[in-house]
């Protein structure tokens, strides 16, 4: 859940920023918000929420100034393609949450993706891969890192 906290014009960077993190063959796997996800159809009640959107993702703002994105997985792949990714396998995962105390369904809506690094042409360099594991999870603890990177890049 780490592209769903950048602005929309910061995803083409940090796609082709994580995919310079992979050796050739390195594996990102990821899973975000979804597009009618329960979360974006609360927002979207919100008369002030929506920010707009970009690269075909939906943008909205928190009461607490933080922001979420909501990605098609057309959005996933065009990123991806964009970046330099090889794009295995992009889809929703839907799934039905019931809170049985409070008699509530939810429903939530993510996608979920494998994007691989092609493998380099003979003759390439291996370029500077900062990672060792041939699989890289993106994990929401990464996200302020990442959003660090950005800060420090755009003022360039």
């Amino acid at each position: 859940f780490t592209l769903s906290a950048l602005a929309p014009e910061a995803l083409p960077r940090a796609l082709a920023h994580l995919r310079s993190c992979l050796r050739p063959g390195g594996r990102l796997l990821l899973r975000d918000y979804g597009r009618l996800d329960l979360k974006q159809l609360k927002f979207a009640r919100a008369a002030r929420g929506r920010l707009g959107g970009g690269h075909g993702c939906e943008w909205y703002a928190r009461g607490d100034g933080t922001t979420a994105l909501f990605l098609t997985t057309e959005a996933v792949s065009a990123l991806a393609a964009e970046a330099g990714f090889e794009v295995e396998e992009v889809r929703y995962d839907r799934r039905l949450a019931v809170n049985r105390a409070e008699h509530t369904r939810m429903h939530r809506v993510w996608v979920v993706a494998v994007l691989r690094r092609p493998a380099e042409a003979p003759g390439e360099s291996g370029g500077s891969a900062l990672l060792r594991p041939a699989t890289v999870i993106l994990l929401a603890t990464t996200a302020v890192a990442l959003m660090a990177w950005l800060r420090g890049r755009g003022s360039r």
